[in-house]
């Protein structure tokens, strides 16, 4: 038992010193002296400014052998520019006016669900809507001013019954003169066609100055009969009027008795029977001018010559108008057979009119041109335009104000083709 355990320890023993013979320590190494680290950046300092001279050295070698460039900062690496041209281009008008055109399919599809309420659909042209209040006064004082005249009329053949003689005042009565006389009681339609006759040679020569338009710029107006093609387009059933279109010299509505055209025939041939009597007053003896008849008769002719004076219209042969005031003459009639036109669409009988407002805000274009010395240039073009929008009815109540703008996009232009 002895020998066993002696063996044991003796195993023991040997193992552990085995493992300590094993384990000798490794020496740690002789560290750097700090001058020689010191040295070591120096040299590799030195080495890298060796290489950015010689890569000086070759670029300066390599510009030299390819001559002056005309390469700098400023076109180079993609720069953009921006200029305005002094005139817009073709190609950009072009397609700023397709921006209308995409702008009034949108407009068509916005007034779409409104289109029931209405029957008629009137596009609002300022000018016209602005003549349309002074029409509709010019209309009334027309109608007093033409009752005043029939109430003097009535005066004067009372006031002749009454001396029991053939003439007051100096002239005939109406009754025995109406067969050759055209008074506003008894006017043919030929005194009408008299001034409307006036306008057709008028217009024989407005043309010329119609149709002499810019293409520097999309023109204002065009929104208009952009708009009014499309409602025609869509085949609603809607009566469509752009008074911005009518021509009214072209207006066939002149045989109503109640119409503009007649309205101022009898206004010129009631001023023309007044004007008669003033000079027929003129001589006419002082003490008779002093009766007490006669003297409210003069009183009257002088109150209705007024009004009819402040109701003419000078029409002038000249189809060109020279002063001023033959100008300003000129447009006001014409205006008021425009507003003519309006008030009789708007007040139609059905009463379902809308009024459709679309007015052309901005609209521009850009030309863009990318150089590249291996792809070369290359150009396109883009068109915008921006509107407002407003549908309302007669009296006012608004159902639709907006704004709408489409832009085309950059493209390239392509000419359409025209279809044989």
């Amino acid at each position: 038992m002895k020998r066993a355990l002696f063996v044991t320890i003796s195993i023991i023993y040997f193992a552990i010193s085995a493992s300590a013979q094993s384990e000798t320590p490794t020496p740690s190494p002789t560290p750097v002296p700090r001058i020689d680290l010191i040295d070591e950046q120096k040299k590799l300092i030195e080495k890298e400014t060796e290489l950015l001279e010689a890569r000086t050295k070759y670029l300066k070698a390599y510009a030299d052998a390819a001559g002056a460039s005309s390469a700098t900062r400023d076109n180079t690496g993609g720069k953009t520019a921006f200029q305005l041209d002094k005139e817009p281009i073709l190609e950009t008008i072009a397609l700023s006016y397709e921006a209308v055109d995409e702008i009034a399919g949108r407009v068509e599809s916005r007034i779409k669900p409104f289109m029931g309420n209405y029957d008629r659909i009137v596009l609002f042209y300022e000018p016209d809507f602005l003549s349309l209040s002074r029409y509709r006064l010019y209309r009334e004082e027309a109608k007093l001013a033409l009752a005043n005249y029939e109430a003097l009329i009535k005066a004067v053949e009372e006031e002749a019954k009454k001396q029991d003689v053939e003439k007051v005042v100096g002239i005939e009565s109406i009754d025995r003169s109406g067969g050759s006389m055209i008074t506003a009681l008894s006017m043919p339609g030929i005194a009408g066609a008299a001034v409307k006759s006036v306008a057709d040679l008028i217009s024989l020569f407005r043309t010329d100055t119609t149709i002499s338009e810019s293409i520097n710029v999309i023109d204002t107006k065009s929104i208009n009969a952009v708009i009014a093609g499309k409602l025609l387009g869509s085949q609603s059933g809607k009566i469509i009027y752009n008074p911005e279109q009518f021509v009214p010299e072209y207006d066939i509505g002149i045989g109503d008795p109640n119409s503009f055209y007649q309205t101022v025939s009898r206004l010129r041939a009631s001023a023309g029977y007044v004007d008669y009597l003033m000079e027929a007053i003129d001589h006419m003896p002082p003490k008779q001018q002093r009766s007490e008849g006669t003297a409210r008769l003069i009183a009257s002719i002088k109150i209705v010559k007024k009004q009819l004076d402040l109701l003419a219209f000078k029409i002038e042969q000249d189809p060109i108008p020279e002063t001023s005031a033959e100008k300003a003459a000129y447009t006001e009639f014409r205006s008021m057979v425009r507003a003519e036109k309006l008030d009789r669409f708007l007040n139609a009988a059905s009463g379902r009119t809308g009024i459709l407002k679309v007015r052309l805000l901005t609209s521009g274009g850009s030309r863009r041109e990318s150089r590249n010395l291996l792809l070369g240039t290359k150009t396109d073009y883009s068109g915008s335009a921006v509107i407002e929008l407003a549908l309302y009815d007669t009296d006012g109540t608004m159902r639709i104000s907006e704004v709408m703008l489409h832009h085309t996009g950059f493209r390239k232009f392509r000419t359409q083709k025209v279809k044989p």
